[in-house]
C-alpha cells in the first residue's frame, strides 16, 4: 500500500498551488541569530569547548548515578494487578471459590474487580500458564484506596493460605508492555561443582540466602517447590501374584490420568478430546481391582506405594545447563561487593555462580552510548571536512 499511495499522495500535493510563505515572526529570527552565534563561537574554540564538555561528562554522570530515584516525580496510579500463584495442587473450582472469597473481603471498596482463573489459552501470551494461578485486576478512586485494597488481599491471603506467593504490578499498558522485559534486575545462578539432586541444589542456595541476608535476596522461581504423589510399584509382589507390570500401568493411568479420545485440529489450534473418569477421592481409585491370568481380582493398593513427595514447580536453564537462582532488585547497594559475596557463599556450598539481568544489560549499552557520544563529539569538532 505505501508504494502505491505516497506517489499517489505526492502528485495530488504537489499539483496544488502552495500557499505564499509567511515572513518569519521577531521570535524565530531572535532564537535563530542567537543559536548560529553559539555555534559559530564552539567552532571558533573547538578545543577549549571540547575540553569543558569533557570535564562536564563525569558531573553528569555521577549526578545519574548517585541521585535517588525517591527525587523523581511520584506518578500516582489506581489500578493494579495481583498475580496469585497458590502453590497448591488445586483445581479450577477451588481457585474461584478463593478468588470470590477475595471479593466478598474487600468488598465493595474496589470500583473495578476482575480476575483470570486457571489455564489461559490466548494465542499470544506471556508468564505461566497452571490452574493454581490466578489474576486479580483492581481499580479504585485513588492510590491511597489501592495500597489499602493490596495490603487487605496480601494479609488476607497470608493469614489463609501462608504458601501462596503474590505478586503485585501496576496495571500494564501498551507503553509499559513495550518496554517491559520482565527480566529480574540482578540474577544470581547458581550451578553445583559436581551432579546432585535439584531438591540439595535448592537447599544449598537457601543456604546461600540465609548468609546474605543482609542483602534481602528474594528466592527465584527455581527454588519453589509443590506437593506430589509419588507411585512406587511393588515388583516382587506383583510377581508373586502374577500381575504383570502393563495391568498396573494401565490401571494407573485409567484412574490417575485422561484417556486420550481425539484431536481437533482447526485455524492452527491445537485442542485434543480427552475421556475423563468420575471424580472419586484416592481411596477409591487405589481400591480399583486388577485382574490376574487366572480371573481372580486383586486391589491396586497392594501392588503399589503411595507417598507424598516435595517436587521442584519449575525448573530454569540457559545455555549453561538447570540452574537454582537468587533475585536482588536496585535498592542493593554495592553491586561488585555482592557479587564477591555470592562468589564466596557458592563455592562454600560447593557450587559455582554467574549473573545475569538488567543491571549487566544497562551498563552494556551505557558502555555503547558513551563511545557513540564520544566518536560524535570529536567528529563534530575535528572533521577536516567541516565548515562554518
Amino acid at each position: 500500500m505505501a508504494f502505491i499511495l505516497t506517489p499517489l499522495l505526492y502528485a495530488a500535493l504537489i499539483s496544488r498551488r502552495s500557499a505564499p510563505l509567511k515572513d518569519d515572526t521577531w521570535a524565530f529570527r531572535a532564537v535563530s541569530r542567537g543559536y548560529h552565534k553559539m555555534v559559530d563561537k564552539i567552532l571558533r574554540n573547538r578545543r577549549a569547548c571540547l575540553l569543558f564538555t569533557l570535564l562536564l561528562m563525569p558531573l553528569g554522570i555521577l549526578l545519574a548515578w548517585k541521585m535517588p530515584v525517591s527525587a523523581l516525580p511520584h506518578i500516582t496510579s489506581s489500578e493494579a494487578l495481583i498475580t496469585i500463584d497458590w502453590n497448591e495442587p488445586i483445581d479450577a473450582k477451588q481457585n474461584a471459590q478463593r478468588v470470590k472469597s477475595i471479593y466478598a473481603d474487600i468488598g465493595n471498596k474496589a470500583e473495578v474487580f476482575e480476575s483470570e482463573i486457571g489455564i489461559r489459552q490466548f494465542l499470544m501470551q506471556n508468564g505461566q500458564n497452571t490452574l493454581q494461578r490466578a489474576e486479580i485486576y483492581i481499580r479504585s478512586g485513588n492510590e491511597q484506596e489501592r495500597v489499602a485494597i493490596c495490603n487487605r488481599i496480601r494479609g488476607w491471603a497470608r493469614e489463609r493460605y501462608p504458601m501462596a506467593e503474590l505478586t503485585q504490578t501496576e496495571s500494564p499498558n501498551a507503553f509499559t508492555q513495550l518496554f517491559d522485559s520482565g527480566k529480574p534486575y540482578f540474577e544470581a545462578r547458581f550451578r553445583p561443582l559436581s551432579p546432585s539432586e535439584t531438591l540439595e541444589q535448592q537447599a544449598a542456595v537457601r543456604r546461600i540466602s540465609q548468609k546474605l541476608a543482609a542483602d534481602k535476596p528474594v528466592d527465584g522461581k527455581s527454588l519453589r517447590q509443590e506437593s506430589s504423589l509419588a507411585i512406587v510399584p511393588d515388583y516382587a509382589k506383583m510377581a508373586l501374584y502374577g500381575i504383570s507390570r502393563p495391568a498396573v500401568e494401565e490401571a494407573l493411568f485409567l484412574h490417575f490420568g485422561d484417556v486420550a479420545v481425539s484431536d481437533i485440529r482447526q485455524f492452527g489450534i491445537f485442542k485434543r478430546i480427552l475421556l475423563q473418569m468420575r471424580e472419586t477421592d484416592l481411596g477409591d481409585k487405589l481400591a480399583a481391582n486388577i485382574p490376574a491370568p487366572d480371573g481372580t481380582l486383586y486391589p491396586l493398593h497392594q501392588f503399589i506405594s503411595v507417598t507424598d513427595e516435595e517436587q521442584p514447580a519449575y525448573i530454569f536453564a540457559d545455555s549453561k545447563g538447570i540452574y537454582q537462582s537468587l533475585l536482588f532488585d536496585e535498592r542493593s547497594a554495592d553491586f561488585t561487593q555482592l557479587r564477591k559475596k555470592l562468589e564466596a557463599a557458592a563455592a562454600s556450598e560447593n557450587m559455582k555462580v554467574s549473573f545475569s539481568g538488567l543491571y549487566f544489560e544497562n551498563s552494556d549499552q551505557l558502555k555503547s552510548l558513551l563511545i557513540i557520544f564520544l566518536t560524535v563529539l570529536l567528529l563534530l569538532f575535528f572533521y577536516p571536512g567541516h565548515t562554518i
